[in-house]
């Protein structure tokens, strides 16, 4: 397991009315190598009960895993060893939405280092990125990290119109808005990228919801054959399950 270390809140922001930012403060943090925005990296949410020392003594013990959650670095600030990280507000349904909900200035959270970024560059310059709330700050710091050239499109599914946020994005990438019609519903963002007039040269980067990726995933991969290096298609969370056995349910279909 990665090594964790306590980070502590400097700033709090609603950006949208589904999506909280929180900036993290730590002397580790600037240790983070540039270009590390999009990495996913592992939080360790604190019990309500616990206080900082308390929770020093729990990230070294037993029971860590169940309370740790994969969120992405969206922005890096080195020379004040800061980071910020977007959680989308499910409400209290979950423990790190419930931490996010209620976080303030000096509380404090578990943090790992962070994974390498996921959006691949293609040879062609082409894009074509389709994701949902949870996997759009790992899309975004990927497409604002491509070159000024870099072309395509990029469908983000939000759940209001007010979710629509601001991307630094090459001028050549297209972005799409598509507003969910019910919490339940997982064709809008399928059947968009299905009309899409694809080229083959595209990298492609999918990540969301359990069943929206596995429609996807069979489309690149059995519809169109496209070739595995081309293709980063990940699913982020699947309704009705915690991390854990999200996780266990993906490795069989990866």
């Amino acid at each position: 397991m990665k090594r964790m270390n306590i980070a502590q809140v400097t700033w709090v922001e609603n950006i949208s009315p589904n999506m909280i930012r929180v900036r993290l403060q730590s002397e580790t943090i600037r240790e983070f190598p540039t270009g590390i925005e999009g990495g996913h990296l592992k939080l360790v949410i604190p019990l309500p009960e616990q206080n900082e020392k308390a929770f020093g003594r729990f990230l070294g013990g037993f029971g860590v895993r169940k309370r740790m959650r994969t969120y992405t670095v969206r922005h890096l600030y080195r020379e004040t060893g800061e980071i910020d990280v977007d959680f989308v507000a499910h409400g209290d349904e979950g423990p790190a939405s419930s931490w996010a909900l209620s976080a303030k200035v000096g509380s404090f959270i578990g943090f790992s280092f962070p994974g390498h970024p996921k959006l691949k560059r293609s040879r062609s310059e082409k894009y074509l990125i389709a994701v949902d709330m949870t996997a759009f700050p790992a899309a975004a710091a990927g497409v604002e990290a491509l070159p000024a050239h870099a072309k395509g499109d990029f469908y983000v599914e939000i759940l209001s119109e007010d979710d629509v946020q601001p991307i630094n994005a090459p001028s050549g990438i297209n972005l799409h808005w598509i507003i969910k019609s019910s919490a339940n519903d997982e064709t809008h963002l399928v059947n968009a990228i299905r009309r899409y007039p694809l080229s083959g040269e595209e990298s492609v980067f999918i990540a969301g919801e359990f069943e929206t990726v596995g429609a996807l995933r069979y489309y690149f991969r059995q519809e169109q054959t496209y070739p595995k290096d081309q293709l980063y298609i990940s699913s982020y969370w699947k309704r009705g399950l915690i991390e854990a056995e999200h996780k266990r349910v993906k490795t069989l279909v990866a």
